[in-house]
């Protein structure tokens, strides 16, 4: 399930931070990397990798 999570796109979360995050694409079957805010998210999701390589593991990319 954590790779059928919600689709993120540019800039993510209300922080001001600018934290280089991975989620996955499953229309494309890749990682795609965003930026991530730091604090919060818009909806809720645990489609968010730290690294891409960990994406690509957990998704079998």
């Amino acid at each position: 399930a954590r790779c059928n999570g919600e689709s993120l796109y540019g800039t993510v979360g209300i922080g001001r931070g600018s934290f280089h995050r991975y989620w996955y694409n499953k229309f494309e079957h890749t990682c795609k990397q965003f930026i991530y805010g730091g604090i919060g998210l818009l909806y809720e999701t645990d489609n968010i990798f730290r690294t891409k390589e960990e994406c690509s593991q957990a998704c079998k990319e």
